[in-house]
C-alpha cells in the first residue's frame, strides 16, 4: 500500500488518511523524492510546496530529502500564506492562538462562531452571497456626456460582459469602454472634463464598499451579526480564509503557477473554506495527509471523505 502511494502518477488529489505511527510522513518524503525522479525534466524541488500548521513537519521533511538527493523544497505555514494573499493589510490570530482560546475560553458565543466557520455550510452560504453581490452590488447609471447619453442598460451590459474578471476590479475596464463608446459616437477626442465625468459616475456606481465591509456584510445577509467579532481591529483566525474566499472572488489574489506539487500536511486541521481557497490557488495535483483522529480543532475536524468533497 506504502509503494502504490509513493509510486502513484495518476491521480491529481492523493488524500493518504493514516493513524499515528503509520508511516505518513516516510510515504510524503519517498513520493516527493519519487516525483521529482520520475518527471525531472518537468518539475523540480522549486517546483514543490509544503503547506502545514506548524514548521516541524516542514523542516523534517526539507532536511531529509537532501540525503535522499534531492534539494530543499519550499514550505509555507497557513498563517503565512494568509497573510501574503491579504497583502500584509490585516492583523489576526493565529492558528495557535485559536486553540489556546479553544482551551482557555469557555466562550459560548467564540465556539459558536468558530464552528460556523468550520463547517460545509459557511463555504454553501458564502457562495449565495456572492452570487447575490454579483446580482445587486453594482447598479449601472445612465451617463450624460455633452450631447451623448449613455444609458444604463449599456454599461449594465459591458459590466456582465466581463464576469471573468473580479466583481471590484471591473469598473475600470468599464470607464474604458465607456469612454470608447462616447469618443466614436463623437468623433473626436474626449477632453479631461469628459473623462472625470464618466470617471465619477462609474468609481461611485459600486459605493462605498471594501473587502472588509463586504464580508461584515455577509453576516448582516444571513441575518447573524453575532457570527462576526472583530477586537481592535484584529481578525479571529476563524474568519481569516473566508475573508481570503471573497478576496480571490471580488478582488483577485496572486496565483502561485510556478507550483507543480502541492503536500498538505496535517489535513484533519483545515476547514472546508480553506480547502476551497487552496483548490482555487493551487491548480497542480496534491497529496493530503493526516489523522482525523489527531485533530486539534475538535469543532472542525476534516475527514477525507469531506476533503474529497
Amino acid at each position: 500500500e506504502q509503494n502504490a502511494i509513493v509510486r502513484n502518477e495518476t491521480s491529481r488529489v492523493l488524500i493518504i488518511q493514516g493513524v499515528a505511527g503509520s508511516g505518513k510522513t516516510s510515504i510524503a518524503i519517498h513520493r516527493i523524492a519519487f516525483l521529482l525522479y520520475r518527471f525531472r525534466e518537468d518539475i523540480a524541488a522549486k517546483n514543490t510546496l509544503i503547506i502545514s500548521p506548524n514548521k516541524v513537519f516542514a523542516d523534517y521533511i526539507s532536511n531529509v530529502l537532501p540525503e535522499l538527493g534531492e534539494s530543499q523544497i519550499p514550505e509555507l505555514g497557513m498563517d503565512e500564506l494568509a497573510d501574503e494573499l491579504l497583502d500584509h493589510k490585516f492583523q489576526f490570530h493565529s492558528f495557535l492562538q485559536q486553540v489556546f482560546a479553544i482551551l482557555n475560553k469557555n466562550d459560548k458565543g467564540f465556539i459558536e462562531r468558530m464552528q460556523f466557520k468550520s463547517s460545509s455550510e459557511l463555504t454553501r452560504q458564502l457562495n449565495q452571497y456572492l452570487v447575490h453581490l454579483e446580482n445587486n452590488l453594482f447598479v449601472a447609471p445612465s451617463i450624460q456626456v455633452g450631447r451623448v447619453l449613455v444609458p444604463a442598460s449599456f454599461i449594465e451590459e459591458r459590466f456582465k460582459a466581463f464576469q471573468r474578471i473580479p466583481l471590484l476590479n471591473r469598473i475600470p475596464m468599464v470607464i474604458t469602454e465607456v469612454q470608447s463608446h462616447v469618443r466614436s459616437t463623437l468623433q473626436r477626442k474626449l477632453s479631461g472634463h469628459e473623462k472625470t465625468q464618466i470617471y465619477r459616475a462609474l468609481a461611485g456606481a459600486l459605493g462605498n464598499v471594501s473587502l472588509l465591509n463586504l464580508y461584515r456584510e455577509f453576516y448582516t445577509w444571513l441575518g447573524r451579526d453575532d457570527l462576526f467579532r472583530m477586537n481592535n481591529n484584529v481578525l479571529e483566525y476563524a474568519d481569516v480564509f473566508p475573508l481570503i474566499y471573497c478576496k480571490m472572488r471580488l478582488e483577485e489574489v496572486r496565483s502561485y503557477q510556478e507550483v507543480k506539487h502541492l503536500v498538505i500536511d496535517e489535513m484533519q486541521d483545515y476547514t472546508p473554506i480553506q480547502y476551497a481557497v487552496l483548490a482555487r490557488l493551487f491548480s497542480c495535483k496534491k497529496t493530503i495527509l493526516g489523522d482525523a483522529s489527531q485533530t486539534i480543532n475538535t469543532y472542525g475536524s476534516s475527514t477525507a471523505e469531506e476533503i474529497e468533497k
